[in-house]
């Protein structure tokens, strides 16, 4: 039996997961989770064979949940399951310690496979996201061109936090960093992409395709992504 547990915030989405893993005989779901939070302590208690995560949740960051599971049982893989894709954040999920990273728009069938692969030790990329990377490995680069690739984990986390409309107020609660700090990251932002304020920050990263990812997608109805995944 594979043993898995699911964090994933939209309700629709995961009641959908829950019901058609179910069905599967090799899968047991011993877990499930709405929040990073409790998805952290569901994997520390209960060392599943698998995690399930949603990369977009906002409360402590994606990359960052990765490191806190696999560190709490090397033995826990971690897939991603995402609407989100472009890079750089499938890349920085593998490098974070994700073992495998799927779109909600997969079959069924290619996510049973993901989690198979996973949990026998192997990693897996979805076409789309493999077909994402391999073009920006190829892709030439011109020097002057602002890229994500500067930045570090956090500067990246710090910068999903300020496109999706946080003030630093609420960005140094959310990751218990003083506001100081916080702005020393945004600055530091600026100074990478070679930009000015926030703005600029924003539309650059709608021009390089990431806004979906940086707006946390609450409103989004996950009724095409319960009929892609049936």
């Amino acid at each position: 039996m594979i043993k898995i547990v699911i964090i994933e915030e939209q309700r629709l989405f995961l009641e959908s997961l829950i019901e058609l893993l179910n069905k599967q005989p090799i899968i047991e779901i011993i877990g499930t989770a709405s929040s990073h939070e409790k998805g952290v302590l569901e994997a520390r208690t209960k060392s599943p064979s698998v995690v399930l995560l949603d990369i977009n949740m906002s409360s402590i960051g994606g990359l960052e949940i990765i490191k806190r599971i696999t560190r709490c049982d090397s033995n826990t893989k971690v897939l991603i399951i995402s609407s989100s894709y472009k890079h750089p954040f499938p890349y920085r999920a593998l490098q974070s310690g994700a073992m495998g990273f799927v779109t909600k728009k997969s079959t069924f069938d290619d996510l049973i496979n993901a989690i198979k692969i996973v949990n026998r030790g192997e990693k897996y990329i979805s076409p789309e996201v493999a077909h994402h990377l391999a073009i920006n490995s190829i892709s030439d680069v011109n020097d002057d061109e602002p890229s994500f690739n500067l930045l570090s984990a956090r500067e990246l986390q710090v910068m999903i936090m300020i496109t999706s409309g946080l003030k630093v107020q609420n960005i140094s609660e959310k990751l218990c960093l003083s506001p100081k700090t916080v702005n020393s990251y945004r600055y530091r932002l600026f100074e990478k992409l070679n930009i000015k304020n926030d703005v600029e920050l924003t539309h650059l990263a709608i021009g390089m395709g990431l806004i979906e990812i940086a707006n946390d997608s609450h409103a989004r109805t996950s009724t095409e992504e319960k009929i892609n995944l049936a």
